[in-house]
């Protein structure tokens, strides 16, 4: 692949695990490519890795997420 990440087509919808995993690795990658990575994110991450509440929290804010109308949109 010459360096390059092969393009992959996205979906149209994510199942919940898919998209939980999905947020765990745009946190971890904005972490990574930080110097100094806001310390709010990082204990963010260690939590999303490793606190056992974490599936019912992340299911609770998908519940949120489709009941607000959409007042969280990422294109407004």
């Amino acid at each position: 692949m010459n360096g390059e990440e092969r393009e992959v087509s996205l979906p149209e919808s994510l199942s919940l695990d898919e998209a939980f995993r999905a947020a765990y690795y745009l946190a971890e990658q904005y972490v990574a490519l930080e110097a100094n990575p806001d310390v709010g994110l990082v204990l963010f991450l260690q939590y999303l890795n490793s606190d056992p509440a974490r599936w019912a929290d992340w299911t609770q804010a998908v519940r949120t997420a489709l009941s607000d109308g959409g007042a969280a949109s990422p294109l407004t």
